[in-house]
């Protein structure tokens, strides 16, 4: 019987209207039951929800109001769906239903206003692995058909499972012991909610994640294949020493993928079972071999090409690049670096930092410290890529636990400016000192220079004297200068300038501009070494070049000081010729001057000098033109303060004859006569002078000697 409760809840919903809409004959979703399908919608608050079962005319089904079920059945007519509703009290309705025109929506007429239900999209087929706590359902449903088997997995059984799939619900049964148990499992949410008797659990599909699981271990296994193949070298040594191995995994992918087609082409979840039972047996492990085979084969040919580059690195770069790329390929750790390097460097390639990078990077996360350190040092100079002193000091401290000794350093550069890190002196010397004590140069300036300013650790000049020898020993020209410095104003050490003088040499001529600096100084001021403002104006000029600051401060003090002597050199020359002048005008008029007995010396002697042929510390040797009837010669003069000029004045003559000698050693005119064969000759004095002439040529030696001296020196 009907309640009027009920009747008023549903306020005649399903009353009859005589609203026609027209219909389309074809139904995209079923040919032969267009009206089957699930439709959800929402009226007054309470969700709807209709499914429909088809067979032929007739149709079955149920719906659902808000928390109210019923049953349906219904026939076509007119193109409606026309029957009525109905529940376990005995209460009937009326329903009277139409597809949209694009039959996606199916419209509930009623007098007081249609309802509209839109058809929820279902799968067509349940097949597949499902799975819920305790239990695991392999369902097969082959193509364009609603029969569904199976087995059933649940506490430690297997079972049977037979029935119908139809409008995601599953109609059937499983067999137990020789017991038939009915079961039904409703898709909802993509999900499956299984019920058999009181016992009711929600499974979910397992289908994508088993074949996820297949096609990784598939796809692993033909990454492997395709990488073989594609590597002639690789391929080679594989078909020599591994061809079994090689073509059982080909089979293995054929087969597999064979397996995987005909249970999507069947839906039938046994074959999906084996094939997942594969994956764990026999694909896994098969491409698990074929890596590890390959990884063998693979550090074999790296290793191999990374000991011929290292054989030619040095003779041919373009072959070695190829060789270390080659290597690097197959994931060889250490050529992989050196390629980085060597695009770094544009070594037998063009330079290219960015691939340079990339490089370095692939060898430093393989854990090879040298490699951390060059991408440190990447990220440290912006080598490729944007400057990042964070980046840099993670790699270096990377690097550095691995005992790198050039990350240490840097390690000790970065707390000791604050690069990436806090500042910290205390860290950055102990750094420095461990670089140090593995034999680092560079650290072992830091390191000297830390314990020269007490710079986390208490000052101490011994120590860093030490470490400054320790790195001048291995070339570096920083510690050179910093010896030479504390040589000269004897910081742990006695002041010896001259030994400062020996190491800013030192430092100079390794190419160091504050060593050019201080040993330009020490030229400068005479200190260690004579004054020399050449030699300072060379070297400050050298420092100043290469852009040492004080250098050139330098410079221009020494030029100061050299302008001020120029000019009072000049005053001195002046002077000097003045007295030259005056020498050369008194020794023509004092060759003719009268002796004692009044005697002259021949007239032809009383000449000007017309050319100074020699002029030393011990002579100066004069050439006069002399006028004698019939003949016109040149006659040589030496004055002379070395008795020894008569054994070589001979010799010197550009003729034979006759010529005449004033000598200092007993000052007068002498007469030297040399045979024809220049192997003998006899020195007669003519003529000795009087005191004052004496003291006259003394004068005129010392005037001529004195101007010739300074102006050879120009």
């Amino acid at each position: 019987m009907k309640t009027h409760n009920l009747n008023v809840y549903f306020c005649g919903f399903f009353a009859l209207t005589t609203l026609m809409v027209p219909l389309f004959a074809s139904n995209p979703f079923s040919q032969d039951a267009p009206f089957e399908g699930l439709y959800l919608g929402n009226q007054n608050n309470a969700e709807i929800r209709l499914r429909l079962v088809g067979e032929e005319d007739r149709y079955s089904g149920s719906l659902t109001i808000g928390t109210h079920d019923f049953k349906l059945e219904a026939k076509i007519k007119l193109g409606r769906l026309v029957g009525e509703t109905f529940n376990d009290s005995g209460d009937r309705f009326s329903f009277v239903c139409m597809l949209s025109e694009d039959e996606r929506t199916l419209i509930i007429e009623r007098a007081s206003g249609d309802i509209s239900l839109s058809r929820v999209s279902l799968p067509e087929s349940i097949w597949g692995c499902w799975e819920g706590e305790g239990i695991e359902l392999f369902l097969s449903q082959p193509r364009g058909q609603s029969e569904v088997k199976g087995l059933a997995f649940f506490q430690d059984g297997k079972f049977p499972v037979q029935g119908t799939y139809r409008v995601g619900q599953l109609q059937g049964s499983f067999q137990s012991e020789g017991q038939t148990y009915p079961i039904e499992a409703e898709l909802k949410d993509r999900q499956l909610v299984f019920a058999s008797g009181t016992y009711t659990q929600t499974l979910v599909s397992k289908n994508s994640i088993i074949m996820d699981l297949v096609d990784d271990s598939l796809s692993n296994l033909k990454e492997r294949v395709a990488l073989i193949a594609m590597d002639d070298e690789l391929l080679a040594v594989f078909q020599k020493e591994e061809a079994e191995l090689l073509q059982g995994a080909a089979d293995l992918i054929t087969d597999t993928e064979a397996a995987i087609l005909e249970a999507e082409e069947n839906r039938d979840a046994l074959i999906l079972a084996s094939i997942r039972e594969r994956r764990l047996e026999e694909l896994y492990p098969a491409w698990r071999s074929l890596m590890e085979k390959r990884a063998e084969i693979n550090t074999r040919l790296a290793e191999q090409a990374y000991g011929q580059a290292l054989m030619v690195r040095y003779k041919d770069n373009e072959e070695a690049f190829k060789l270390y790329k080659n290597a690097a390929l197959r994931g060889h750790a250490e050529s992989q670096n050196e390629l980085g390097y060597y695009l770094q460097e544009g070594l037998g390639v063009d330079k290219n930092q960015a691939e340079a990078l990339k490089w370095y990077r692939a060898a430093a996360q393989k854990d090879l410290a040298t490699a951390q350190y060059n991408l440190g040092n990447a990220y440290w100079n912006g080598w490729g890529i944007e400057r990042n002193y964070v980046e840099a000091v993670y790699w270096f401290q990377a690097a550095a636990k691995k005992g790198d000794v050039d990350a240490l350093r840097k390690l000790g550069w970065a707390y000791k400016d604050g690069r990436g890190v806090e500042k910290d002196d205390v860290k950055s010397t102990r750094f420095y000192i461990q670089a140090a004590d593995k034999g680092n140069k560079y650290a072992q300036y830091w390191a000297g220079n830390a314990y020269q300013e007490g710079r986390g650790v208490p000052r101490d000049y011994q120590a860093a004297l030490e470490y400054y020898r320790k790195a001048a020993s291995q070339g570096y020209s920083d510690a050179m200068n910093q010896i030479g410095w504390f040589y000269d104003y004897g910081y742990g050490i006695l002041e010896d300038k001259q030994k400062a003088v020996e190491w800013y040499r030192k430092a100079a001529d390794a190419g160091n501009s504050s060593g050019m600096n201080n040993l330009a100084y020490a030229y400068h001021h005479g200190e260690g070494v004579s004054r020399d403002y050449e030699l300072a104006e060379e070297y400050y000029r050298k420092a100043e070049k290469m852009g040492y600051e004080n250098a050139q401060i330098n410079l221009y003090k020494l030029l100061e000081e050299i302008s001020e002597i120029e000019k009072e050199r000049a005053g001195q020359l002046e002077e000097k010729k003045a007295n030259y002048d005056k020498a050369m005008h008194m020794l023509s008029n004092m060759i003719g001057i009268k002796y004692k007995g009044k005697h002259k010396v021949n007239g032809h002697m009383r000449r000007s000098v017309t050319e100074i042929l020699r002029v030393s510390d011990t002579q100066i040797r004069l050439r006069h033109r002399v006028k004698m009837k019939p003949l016109q010669k040149w006659d040589v003069y030496t004055v002379s303060f070395d008795p020894k000029i008569f054994k070589s004045f001979y010799s010197e003559r550009p003729f034979n004859g006759n010529c005449a000698l004033i000598s200092r050693e007993d000052i007068g005119l002498y007469s030297v006569d040399i045979d024809a064969k220049l192997t003998q000759t006899k020195r007669f004095k003519m003529y000795a002078l009087e005191p004052e002439l004496c003291a006259q040529f003394n004068a005129v030696f010392n005037w001529i000697a004195e101007f010739t001296a300074a102006t050879s020196n120009q």
